[in-house]
């Protein structure tokens, strides 16, 4: 998906800067405990050092500004799928370092993801937006395991159905994170999931 701002065309050094100022803002403020619903476009943009007016030269809403800052993290989420399958050495190490890193990523951008599902819960619009990212992780998940298949590599009787299963499995195991807090949780969790993706598309019939 496209970026939504808008701007038209290469943004300007000073653009980038404000927008980039805006987006830092936003995620500073949710890290700080302020609730997406209760956080006003005038309080952002007096965290970035801009006029409320001028906030709406850059985004249109704060929840155009809230998906533009997820398409930013999902962008390395993504990265992390595709490490997966270029690396080399056994699944389990490949798919356990990939799940490491998402959730490390999950871990330093929790108040953002977590303000996404809250808005998610009342806003279709961030909702579907929500619903995207995920099927754009199941998507190259499914290219993988079946450029897999066709090597000889797995066995997985349904890749579109694995994959879709396994990403969504991960993305809500993610959002429970703050109910399970601290590195061990981490891995046991890390743990859980590399054993479930690696049978699920290695060891299939």
């Amino acid at each position: 998906m496209a970026s939504s701002t808008r701007s038209r065309g290469a943004p300007t050094a000073r653009r980038q800067a404000i927008e980039t100022s805006l987006l830092e803002a936003t995620e500073t403020l949710l890290e700080e405990g302020v609730p997406f619903s209760e956080l006003s476009v005038e309080r952002i943009a007096r965290r970035a050092g801009i006029s409320r007016t001028a906030f709406y030269f850059y985004f249109a809403d704060k929840r155009e500004l809230l998906i533009r800052l997820t398409e930013d993290v999902n962008a390395l989420i993504l990265e992390q799928a595709n490490l997966w399958w270029e690396h080399a050495g056994e699944p389990a190490d490949r798919v356990r370092q990939a799940i490491e890193n998402s959730l490390a990523i999950q871990r330093e951008h929790a108040a953002l993801l977590g303000a996404v599902a809250e808005a998610a819960t009342y806003d279709e619009k961030v909702a579907e937006h929500q619903r995207h990212l995920v099927a754009r992780v199941a998507e190259v998940t499914e290219r993988h395991v079946e450029a897999e298949n066709a090597a000889g590599h797995t066995r997985c009787a349904d890749p579109r159905a694995t994959a879709f299963a396994l990403t969504l499995m991960t993305d809500a195991a993610f959002r429970q994170l703050d109910a399970a807090p601290g590195e061990a949780a981490d891995e046991g969790l890390v743990e859980a999931l590399t054993a479930i993706w690696v049978r699920s598309i290695y060891l299939s019939d």
